[in-house]
């Protein structure tokens, strides 16, 4: 805001965390959800499959959008 600059207006910023801090602003942040607690149980598994020497394999958490104030529609 001191350049003269905007959010949403000037650019558009996204979070990937949706960490408390996406409301402590002047608008609210745009961003991603993801299930912290069932990615930190898998991660633990995978470490002790690891140690185990058992096959890891991929998972993929599908993210929630979460819309605040930071994003303008085009």
């Amino acid at each position: 805001s001191e350049k003269g600059l905007s959010i949403p207006n000037d650019f558009s910023i996204i979070g990937n965390d949706d960490s408390n801090l996406r409301i402590t602003g002047n608008i609210t942040l745009t961003t991603l959800s993801h299930p912290k607690e069932a990615m930190g149980e898998l991660a633990a598994t995978y470490i002790l499959n690891d140690i185990q020497h058992e096959a890891i394999t991929n998972y993929y958490f599908k993210p929630v959008l979460i819309e605040g104030q930071s994003v303008r529609a085009l």
